[in-house]
């Protein structure tokens, strides 16, 4: 008998006789091949022996995936109980509402009914993002602007790459290269960790620089240069590879894999399978890419990656967070258990009489809306080409049509006061907190290591773009995304976000802290139930007010961390009181679980009150449809800049209707109607008009006030302005966004294709078109210098008269005149 049949003998003998012959070949073959390469290392070694070495490596690796299985698959049956129960306690009456809480989060107060997968994985992206970020600015001066110009970036992916080779001599790298590196490595050694306890299997590697990132379009795009990239820089050896025949049956499939992005997906755990055959496939076909050095490495991910180190490690960590909260909330395998819970709640119904083919229908629309946005099937583009050229023309509209986004923002003024309210504090102290805050510098560098804390991510400091308050498009990079980056900066907005944001989360913290001494039942009904919408009972609050508060300037701050130096007994105790068991482990799972969902509130309230979209609003902004389709790309050109709309509809009216009652409603009309009369002021001063005067016309100005800062704002500036002109047609056109209004409105490429057909002189109508869809030059910075200095002069000549006609139609519309009419200052 040879010694591969003996193999087989073997395998058969070991693993079991349900095994196919297809099976056994594939786990063979692999041994095979693993002995070669074992020979080539030690030439001394017999084929024998280099085999029975390659087979007792393949037999530990199966014996983990093993365990690894079996605890997965008990993982995911206690998430589905859990989920099960959550929903018939807190659900029984309406499962549909449970099921929704449970990915997307309800309003309405309702114990844990804030707490969601989507949040999960919101809080996970900010603990990790905002911890790094604080850690690098504490590491070296000026680490994040190396990092952004990319100078150190070899260096530190080679001191990574010793770090995780245990190497101790890192002498010859700059100090400042293996300083970035250690913050990076400390915070993918906790995303991996955390990703492990949730049901992963992700082990430590020899020489890891960081998750690797595959642009599906460069990729494609280049499909030979990827291919020499790969046979070169990639260590086939460490892979299982040895023979140019296999290194050539592999390519094709890495290929295929790498360039249509199904890598990006994230949370994807494939179906549990008989015997061995989930193990041996997975052992043969589901490697890691190895790199022979860091050098290697970059020159990589230049070329076919994310490009930039911090690009690179962000993105790890985003995807990193974005599978943990999902395992966290559904288990390793998320799409199953939804199907197992969804079917057992069917069942349960049909037995009860309900109506199960309704929920049914609504629970898989839930999936396809959500689930699916959260664990990254819509963003893997189906067309690579037209999904790149779609975001890259969203985003230059962006830069075009957003300039004074930072004085639209005014309207969160009016979401900040509201959520003050169901906080326990005063709505204008937290005006004024956040005002003064947008006037100071950057905090120290202990209040940003308190705001991580928080779950606070600034986005200046993390180099991501305010984009996802306004925007469909979340994975913009290269040129047109450090375009965003500086435009975001120039016109304030990264400044305004940043600040705001840090002024709630504060205000959230030392709120809570000067809170301590109390009882929940004493605390104001409104700050129980936004605590309780957190999982927050009594006894949690108690366990919570009892950790030690952190103090910076004079300032106490309650954070999550303030769990860690609790001792054992007391979360033992909570647990007795339940009926639960209290093991070591259950003691730490509750200490990580109260963490979360007071981390959770910060980050959530954060969103309410300076309102951000989130999984929910991404669901209704993709309405399931995949990126790089034509329903896809057509679905976000539609709703290019009403995420923010739909989040105001969603969070601040929703939870007005459910908890605030009439009195809650009419306090939200005011507020915003006031902010959205200031937002709209602002914009007007920066244009050079004059001030509107509410007497003038009182119902267009009201209606416009309570219609820019209740909900429309940035797309308010659009289409309410259309409808205040009459102009119903483009109105009309401009419903269905930007784009639509740029190819098919008066004023786009086919009205002024129209003039040119009809015989007008079209070139006026061309310059306002360039002027309007420019990045940067409308910035309310450069706007009035370049539209006196130039423009003004520009469209007189090419169409006399139209300065004079735009500052009557302005009279007429709203009662407003130019400070220093166009005019009177042309030639």
């Amino acid at each position: 008998m040879s010694v591969k049949e003996k193999c087989r003998v073997g395998v058969r003998d070991a693993y079991g006789q349900d095994m196919s012959d297809v099976e056994i070949e594939d786990f063979v073959n692999d041994i095979e091949l693993r002995a070669k390469s074992i020979r080539a290392k030690d030439a001394s070694l017999s084929m024998s022996d280099a085999l029975d070495r390659a087979a007792s490596e393949f037999s530990t690796k199966a014996e983990l995936q093993a365990i690894a299985q079996k605890r997965n698959t008990m993982l995911n049956t206690r998430k589905e109980i859990e989920a099960y129960d959550y929903i018939r306690l807190q659900f029984k009456a309406n499962p549909e509402l449970g099921l929704k809480s449970l990915l997307i989060g309800t309003q309405g107060g309702k114990m844990g009914s804030r707490l969601n997968a989507g949040l999960e994985q919101w809080q996970l992206h900010n603990y990790y993002v905002g911890g790094l970020s604080a850690d690098l600015y504490k590491a070296t001066d000026g680490a994040l602007a190396i990092l952004n110009r990319g100078e150190l970036d070899d260096e530190i992916a080679d001191a990574l790459f010793r770090i995780n080779s245990a190497a101790t001599d890192l002498s010859d790298l700059s100090p400042q290269a293996v300083s970035i590196a250690k913050v990076f490595h400390k915070w993918q050694e906790i995303s991996r960790l955390d990703a492990n306890r949730a049901g992963a299997f992700i082990g430590k590697v020899e020489g890891y620089v960081t998750r690797q990132s595959h642009d599906p379009i460069n990729i494609s795009r280049n499909k030979a240069g990827w291919e020499a990239k790969a046979r070169q820089g990639w260590d086939w050896d460490r892979m299982g590879y040895y023979t140019p025949e296999a290194i050539d049956k592999a390519i094709p499939e890495f290929y295929r894999n790498l360039s249509t992005g199904v890598h990006l997906k994230s949370g994807q755990v494939a179906a549990p399978a008989k015997g061995l055959k989930g193990m041996a496939r997975g052992l043969s076909h589901d490697r890691t890419i190895h790199f022979k050095d860091s050098k290697s490495f970059m020159d990589y991910n230049r070329e076919f990656g994310h490009g930039s180190m911090i690009e690179t490690i962000y993105n790890g960590l985003e995807r990193n967070a974005r599978a943990t909260g999902l395992m966290r909330t559904l288990g390793p395998n998320h799409e199953m258990v939804f199907d197992k819970l969804v079917s057992r709640l069917e069942k349960e119904m049909h037995n009860n009489g309900g109506d199960a083919n309704a929920f049914g229908k609504k629970a898989q629309r839930l999936k396809e809306l959500n689930l699916r946005e959260m664990d990254g099937s819509l963003d893997v583009p189906a067309n690579d080409t037209v999904a790149q050229w779609s975001g890259t023309v969203r985003s230059v509209q962006n830069m075009s049509a957003l300039a004074n986004s930072v004085f639209s923002s005014i309207g969160d003024l009016a979401t900040m006061a509201m959520g003050g309210k169901f906080n326990g504090f005063n709505p204008l102290a937290v005006v004024g907190n956040g005002l003064a805050e947008f006037a100071s510098r950057l905090p120290s560098a202990e209040r940003l290591e308190i705001s991580a804390d928080l779950g606070l991510a600034f986005d200046a400091l993390s180099s991501a773009i305010t984009k996802d308050r306004f925007s469909v498009d979340t994975d913009v990079r290269g040129v047109i995304g450090n375009m965003q980056q500086k435009f975001w900066t120039f016109n304030l907005q990264n400044r305004w976000t940043d600040r705001m944001r840090y002024a709630v989360s504060t205000m959230l913290s030392s709120n809570l802290a000067r809170k301590a001494g109390m009882a929940l039942d004493k605390l104001d009904p409104e700050v129980q139930r936004t605590l309780g919408a957190y999982g927050i009972d009594t006894g949690k609050w108690d366990i919570i007010r009892g950790g030690a508060l952190r103090e910076s300037e004079g300032q106490k701050f309650l954070t999550p961390s303030a769990l860690d130096d609790i001792d054992d007994a007391v979360f033992a105790g909570y647990l007795d009181g339940k009926g639960v068991r209290s093991t070591k482990n259950a003691v730490r799972d509750l200490r990580d679980e109260m963490k979360r969902q007071l981390r959770g509130y910060f980050v959530d309230q954060n969103g309410y009150m300076l309102l951000t979209p989130d999984a929910a609003t991404r669901g209704i902004t993709k309405q399931g449809t995949q990126r790089g389709t034509g329903i896809g790309e057509a679905v976000r050109f539609f709703m290019q800049f009403k995420s923010y709309s739909i989040a105001f509809s969603q969070k601040v009216i929703g939870r007005e209707v459910q908890q605030g009652g009439t009195m809650g409603v009419a306090r939200m009309l005011a507020f915003t109607t006031i902010a959205g009369y200031a937002a709209m002021n602002l914009k007007d001063l920066s244009k050079g008009k004059t001030l509107r005067d509410p007497s003038e016309n009182p119902i267009k100005t009201f209606s416009a006030s309570m219609l820019q800062g209740g909900g429309l704002g940035i797309y308010g500036d659009v289409l309410f302005s259309q409808i205040l002109e009459r102009r119903g047609q483009d109105a009309a056109i401009d419903f269905f966004g930007p784009t639509a209004s740029d190819i098919f409105g008066s004023k786009g490429l086919l009205g002024i294709a129209g003039k040119v057909a009809e015989g007008q002189d079209a070139t006026s109508s061309l310059l306002r078109f360039a002027q309007s869809n420019a990045p940067f030059i409308n910035q309310f910075m450069l706007k009035q210098a370049l539209d006196y200095a130039i423009f003004y002069q520009l469209q007189e000549m090419a169409n006399p008269g139209t300065l004079e006609r735009m500052e009557k139609r302005m009279q007429e519309d709203t009662g407003q005149t130019f400070m220093l009419p166009p005019s009177e200052t042309v030639q």
